[in-house]
């Protein structure tokens, strides 16, 4: 910081003639300095400023791995709690979650800089497991990863979970229950082999962070090796290996649904939670909107929970002034695609409500499988309603352009026909009244009184910035004539004006205007088509992607 100031005073100085030196030395010095400015202030911005927001990425967690021994010493008192069918039930539940998922319904609300997303899943218990407490998998979130303001319900009742502790007490039992062998089916090295496997495998699983490449390469291996032994050892370890692959960088969020009340097949679980979505800045039109204080209106959501049920409802809902401008499902296998109107319902299909202006996005799936359901995503753009902030925009370019233009006819001529001539309107009015749009303008353009994660046109703020500027330059403009510099008499006249610098502005005016004029009409001619076209509840296969 000391570097940036003193080179800005050293320019100062040397333009100013403060300093003594022949102009030989003065250029040089100011040389100098600019360079010297050149280079302190990108080392300041990324010293001072992008260093200290990325430190928390290099920073090395410590404490991630967990003593097995003092688990499995704590394996008596959690059995007293919960029986083997209970622990089996959970075992299903995560290897198969539609086993007790009907349907997902989740609701999806965009705020400032997060996202509240609300989720309701139909548990369906079998005949054999109702009235019994149960363990039920809620979440299985990365390891590491905080989940914000998260509530789970069950019934619309607060619902108990497990400690992380207790999970991972549940877990370890659970791992070291599969990977014992059935008696007398393994050598003494292949029991030995196991042995080294399954404590690597324990190791990796109550680690409490995530992993790093090299930990995934050995869990795949010690995976490909328990799997090995599966056929003579017994399929536990084959379920084991599935275990080991889905928890070694996740866990999970385990609900307690207990025994007794009322005895119903059909309960309501659900949880919220916020969710930070992440800006993409990889363009440079984001970059500039992201300066000029456009929101981002661009969401990018993760369905792989689709999977997790046989039915899932996605609501995505937009701010208030806001529509869905364009939406599209990301499916890298196609089995999305529409089929025939006799296909079998265990077949993967999908379904987006139409755009038809309205502020929501609907996604309906069902039957998709797991390793579609990694692969999906959806993207959804939401636009401003017209008006919108672009009318004011517009508005504030047409008034300054008709200022600009009025003043330019009045003062520059009477210039023209005597350069050394002073205000003809005889007061700094004229001034204050080119000022005005350059205050609507700020105004319209950068109102801060939304909320919300998505909002503000790129072309509001770049036409209001541009009217904010052109207004004061014009207010300079009839100050600086008025104290008879900048001057300049045009031969050829445009649009009546005879003065070349009034011309320049003008003609800047009247472009702005015209660009803020065509981009309102433009975006609500788009939205009334978008409004008026039929729907297509009728027609078969997805609506749009």
């Amino acid at each position: 910081m000391a570097m940036i100031i003193g080179s800005l005073g050293w320019i100062l100085a040397s333009t100013a003639g403060i300093l003594k030196e022949s102009h030989f030395l003065r250029y040089v010095s100011t040389s100098v300095a600019v360079v010297a400015l050149l280079i302190s202030l990108p080392l300041h911005m990324l010293v001072a400023h992008r260093v200290s927001t990325r430190r928390g990425l290099t920073r090395q967690f410590n404490g991630g791995e967990v003593n097995l021994s003092s688990i499995r010493k704590e394996y008596k008192d959690f059995r007293q709690r919960f029986d083997s069918v209970q622990i089996a039930s959970f075992v299903e539940l995560i290897l198969d979650p539609r086993a007790f998922r009907g349907r997902v319904n989740e609701d999806i609300e965009v705020r400032r800089r997060v996202l509240r997303q609300n989720v309701v899943v139909s548990l369906d218990i079998p005949a054999e497991k109702i009235g019994k407490t149960l363990l039920i998998p809620v979440l299985r979130p990365s390891k590491g990863e905080l989940q914000d303001d998260l509530t789970v319900m069950l019934d619309g009742e607060p619902m108990a979970t497990l400690t992380y502790r207790e999970y991972l007490i549940m877990i370890t039992m659970i791992m070291d229950t599969l990977l014992t062998p059935a008696p007398a089916t393994l050598t003494v090295e292949e029991v030995g082999n196991l042995r080294r496997n399954a404590k690597v495998a324990l190791k990796l699983v109550a680690t409490r962070r995530s992993l790093n490449g090299d930990e995934i390469k050995k869990v795949n291996r010690c995976a490909k090796r328990i799997t090995r032994l599966a056929p003579r050892a017994g399929e536990s370890l084959v379920l084991a290996a599935v275990l080991l692959r889905r928890l070694a960088n996740n866990y999970v969020i385990v609900g307690i649904l207990p025994a007794g009340g009322e005895e119903r097949a059909n309960r309501s679980l659900s949880y919220g939670r916020y969710i930070i979505p992440s800006l993409k800045l990889g363009s440079l039109k984001a970059l500039l909107g992201l300066l000029l204080g456009a929101r981002p209106k661009h969401v990018s959501l993760d369905l792989s929970v689709a999977a997790t049920a046989h039915s899932y409802h996605l609501l995505v809902m937009g701010p208030e002034g806001t529509y869905v401008g364009w939406q599209n499902l990301t499916d890298g296998t196609g089995l999305l695609e529409s089929g025939s109107s006799r296909e079998k319902l265990t077949r993967p299909y999908s379904r987006l409500r139409r755009r038809l202006g309205q502020r929501y996005l609907h996604l309906y799936l069902r039957s998709v499988p797991s390793k579609v359901a990694r692969k999906l995503r959806l993207d959804i753009k939401f636009f401003e309603v017209p008006p919108g902030s672009m009318a004011g925009a517009a508005l504030a370019a047409a008034a300054n352009f008709a200022l600009v233009l009025l003043i330019s006819l009045i003062i520059p001529s009477a210039y023209t026909l005597n350069p050394a001539a002073d205000n003809p309107l005889g007061s700094d009015f004229p001034a204050l009244v080119l000022a005005f749009p350059a205050i609507a303008g700020a105004f319209v353009g950068y109102d801060n009184r939304s909320a919300a994660l998505v909002g503000g046109m790129l072309s509001a703020k770049l036409s209001s910035m541009i009217t904010v500027a052109l207004s004061l330059a014009a207010s300079g403009l009839f100050m600086a004539q008025q104290a008879r510099v900048l001057r300049e008499p045009a031969e050829y006249g445009v649009f009546g004006i005879r003065d070349t610098w009034w011309q320049i502005v003008t003609i800047v005016a009247l472009l702005n205007a015209l660009y803020a004029a065509y981009t309102w009409l433009a975006r609500t001619l788009a939205y009334y088509w978008l409004a008026q076209r039929p729907d297509d509840q009728y027609r078969d296969g997805p609506s749009e992607h």
